[in-house]
């Protein structure tokens, strides 16, 4: 099987890339690579055989150049600008990769008849839902980012037939190139620092960066037309999660919460996912939370050294 990753060096992305390079799949990646690791090149070149296109999904030329050299029967669009104080202060940006880039990807799987897309989504979609989101949960996003996924889902439904979207909570693990919340606190545990955050009381769905892949890996095989929640149906507070990482950690390090420059003004008080129809796929979240924990503040010590 060919399969085109856009975003396929990313920090979901280069994970579900192995997976199709194990699997024994002709794979090739675009990338911009410019989510900050550093070492993303490196990898690519490890995956012996797979194809690397550098280059920006808001460049139509490119995007079609890369689906015409891949010639794929699955493609897979994780590529997107999804920081959310960085959404929050480039909305031009937003537009241009999750809006322009997605509908370049559209428009080249619409021209082939057999191709499926597989969309990276986000419960972002689902704003301040207060509750276990299901698929049927309202939409009703509250910043920019979600507002971009729910319009790309709107783009995909109005457009094609064969694909499947995919919602994903709160992805973590170690080696996480963006200042998320579990790649933060390991960094300032390591180090003994004094660390600011925001609300100590929000809940959220963590889910482990390799079980999100496996996900988007048995999307390949899901009806056409569906919707899938990634998520463990479980939470954890800031503060438990800041609490298990310092102690983990032996960490003398300082917490300080509601620190008004890591407040957000919309931010959900209650994120949990619903993943029982992606369960019926086969797929369950293995990784157990203080096991993955204990790696990202090992990956944060070693990046002290």
């Amino acid at each position: 099987m060919n399969v085109l990753i856009f975003g396929g060096a990313g920090y979901v992305g280069y994970q579900l890339t192995k997976l199709f390079h194990e699997h024994g799949d002709t794979v090739t990646v675009f990338d911009s690579f410019s989510n900050g690791d550093q070492t993303a090149r490196d990898k690519m070149k490890d995956l012996t055989g797979v194809a690397v296109y550098e280059g920006d999904i808001a460049d139509t030329k490119a995007v079609h150049q890369a689906v015409m050299a891949a010639s794929p029967d699955i493609v897979y669009n994780l590529a997107a600008i999804h920081y959310i104080p960085y959404c929050i202060e480039n909305p031009d940006k937003v537009f241009a990769t999750n809006y322009q880039g997605l509908q370049n990807i559209i428009t080249e799987v619409g021209a082939r008849s057999d191709t499926r897309l597989i969309f990276a989504s986000s419960a972002s979609v689902y704003g301040s839902p207060n509750e276990r989101c299901t698929i049927d949960t309202p939409v009703t996003p509250n910043d920019i980012y979600g507002a971009s996924k729910l319009a790309g889902e709107h783009l995909i439904t109005y457009q094609l037939h064969n694909y499947v979207l995919m919602r994903l909570f709160n992805v973590y693990g170690e080696l996480d190139p963006h200042p998320h919340l579990i790649p933060k606190v390991a960094r300032a545990a390591v180090r003994n620092e004094v660390l600011e955050l925001g609300t100590a009381s929000a809940h959220r769905d963590f889910v482990y960066v390799k079980d999100v892949a496996k996900a988007f890996f048995v999307a390949k095989d899901a009806p056409a037309g569906e919707i899938y929640i990634i998520a463990t149906g479980e939470t954890h507070t800031v503060k438990e999660t800041v609490d298990r990482i310092y102690a983990l950690a032996e960490s003398t390090g300082e917490v300080r919460y509601e620190t008004a420059a890591n407040l957000r003004a919309k931010d959900a008080s209650y994120l949990c996912g619903d993943p029982s129809k992606l369960c019926e796929l086969g797929w369950r979240p293995r990784a157990g939370f203080d096991d993955v924990l204990m790696s990202a503040v090992a990956a944060a010590r070693l990046a002290e050294l």
